[in-house]
């Protein structure tokens, strides 16, 4: 059955819970694995299984399609989906309650639907953070303050902090964590015509002839 948000609220570390009539089938199991069926008490006094087992070990709460949440014994929930490709493997989805078991599920269906495609889902987004990161390191204001290190910082003060000014005044808010491969003529355009709306014209021409 699929999780509710219920369920994942209530589940508690330390106590993987488990369908009522299947308790007493598992008590031999959980005894050889270091764990017990917690009791509790009617009205009357009388013992009464909860439906949990105590285990100190994180365990799995179903949710179908290969998504699950993990309860750690430390109390964190962890989204996780499992797949073949073609030996199985698992990929981690984010923790609750930061990512909501809508989200954890929309997920599952992204990295289902890569599968039907041929891909792997852990490849894919090992290729995608290879790339934020390549952006990252090639970004407009990371080349940009490696050329005024080389070209400005042996310049009159003055100067080097005028240049600077302007580079972190009207580049860089704009355009500083832009791939600097990707960044388009209309682009430039556009913070030329910011600078020019707030009545700088002195620095625009700047500028256009640096």
């Amino acid at each position: 059955m699929p999780l509710t948000v219920l369920e994942i609220n209530a589940a508690k570390p330390g106590l993987r819970p488990v369908k009522q009539h299947d308790v007493g089938q598992k008590d031999k199991q959980l005894q050889s694995k270091g764990e017990s069926s917690v009791q509790g008490r009617d009205s009357t006094g009388n013992e009464q299984d909860s439906g949990s087992v105590k285990t100190d070990k994180p365990y799995k709460m179903a949710d179908g399609g290969g998504l699950y949440l993990e309860v750690d014994p430390s109390g964190g929930k962890y989204w996780r989906f499992k797949y073949r490709f073609p030996k199985e493997k698992r990929i981690s989805l984010g923790v609750y309650p930061d990512v909501g078991l809508a989200d954890a599920r929309k997920e599952r269906d992204n990295c289902r639907e890569q599968l039907a495609k041929g891909i792997d889902p852990g490849v894919a987004r090992k290729a995608q953070k290879a790339a934020r990161v390549g952006n990252a390191v090639n970004s407009f204001e990371i080349v940009a303050r490696e050329w005024l290190a080389k070209f400005m910082d042996p310049r009159k003060e003055s100067h080097r902090k005028r240049v600077y000014a302007r580079f972190e005044n009207d580049i860089f808010p704009y355009l500083g964590g832009r791939p600097i491969a990707e960044i388009t003529p209309m682009e430039l355009l556009g913070v030329i015509k910011k600078i020019e709306d707030r009545g700088a014209g002195d620095t625009r021409n700047n500028w256009l002839l640096f």
